[in-house]
């Protein structure tokens, strides 16, 4: 979808893209109640390896 020079109006639901200009930050920011949940910054390869861990200890206790 090509939006160049689309304007984008304050609290409007469309949230921030690449490309974008202006004060994009004050766009909607969708994050939810699990936000307040984050406890520390991972990287995505570091997420996956935990998660197949916690998921094999899990099956292993279940059969």
């Amino acid at each position: 979808m090509d939006n160049e020079g689309a304007q984008y109006l304050r609290y409007q639901d469309a949230v921030p893209l690449v490309g974008m200009t202006g004060e994009v930050d004050r766009m909607a920011l969708y994050a939810g109640q699990s936000a307040g949940l984050v406890r520390e910054s991972l990287a995505a390869a570091e997420i996956v390896a935990r998660t197949a861990t916690e998921a094999k200890r899990v099956m292993l206790r279940e059969c």
